[in-house]
């Protein structure tokens, strides 16, 4: 039997969008604060390190005290305070050397509840291929049993043995850990819509 054919990892993935770093690149390190805004502002002195987000709506849903992930859990901190149209993040754990703060790079924000739609039209885009060439997908940030019954519809619509296709959800927040029950049962299920 041939190895599984696994194609990318589908759904809402927050990535840093734009970057302000000193002019050396530095690294940022453990204790380093960054500046996690809406707009980069011109090189402040006190924060040479600042990001913006490629969802910036996750802004809207952040607390003081929430914990910020980057790079895959290179760097882990948490926000201090708001600041500059913005928030104030100080790493705490991760890689001692640091991180080249660069776009692209993961954030993650497990203690925040975000409502990103679970599929991207470009998801949707991508399904009509996957759907007729992969054996399973791996779908990022499934938080309910809502993102695995709207994952199999879409598969469903284009293909009659969509239950062929496996799913690996990525849990990925608690939230997603407090409903692991009932994603579970609705990626057993036997129709692509809840009852």
């Amino acid at each position: 039997m041939p190895p599984a054919r696994l194609y990318g990892h589908w759904g809402p993935k927050i990535r840093v969008e734009r970057v302000c770093t000193p002019t050396d690149g530095g690294q940022l390190r453990i204790g380093d604060v960054f500046l996690l805004t809406r707009k980069i502002r011109s090189p402040l002195p006190d924060l040479p390190f600042q990001a913006t987000c490629s969802e910036p709506r996750v802004l809207d849903s952040v607390r003081v005290g929430d914990r910020v992930s980057l790079d895959d859990g290179k760097l882990q901190g948490s926000i201090m305070r708001e600041d500059h149209d913005g928030y104030l993040v100080r790493i705490a754990k991760g890689k001692l050397k640091g991180i080249k703060l660069k776009p692209g790079k993961g954030l993650n924000f497990p203690d925040t509840q975000i409502d990103l739609e679970p599929l991207t039209d470009k998801d949707r885009d991508d399904l009509d291929f996957i759907a007729k060439h992969a054996d399973m997908i791996g779908h990022s940030f499934v938080e309910s049993a809502d993102h695995v019954a709207l994952l199999q519809a879409e598969i469903a619509r284009r293909r009659s043995d969509w239950r062929r296709l496996g799913i690996v959800a990525k849990i990925e927040t608690p939230r997603a850990v407090s409903n692991l029950p009932e994603i579970i049962v609705q990626a057993a299920a036997a129709s692509p819509s809840r009852s």
